[in-house]
């Protein structure tokens, strides 16, 4: 069931046999392991467009934090 909710491309992606609590870290944990899974991933572009699409979307994405996320989407407006 979870995959059927899931983008297509997801099951191309890196991260998926990842533990999910790598992208989400709890506040002042390093990202650098999620950066170093999404650096390889094949499917980085679609990931970050989706991160990119919905502001409520938390956690690392494309190897980016929501902060980064959010700075992009002021330069880009």
């Amino acid at each position: 069931m979870l995959d059927q909710l899931r983008p297509d491309w997801h099951r191309d992606a890196a991260c998926r046999d990842t533990d999910p609590a790598t992208f989400f870290p709890t506040k002042g944990v390093n990202v650098g392991p999620a950066r170093k899974v999404c650096a390889r991933c094949p499917v980085r572009d679609d990931c970050l467009a989706f991160a990119m699409s919905d502001p409520s979307i938390k956690g690392v994405w494309a190897g980016t934090t929501e902060r980064q996320r959010k700075r992009m989407r002021r330069r880009a407006a």
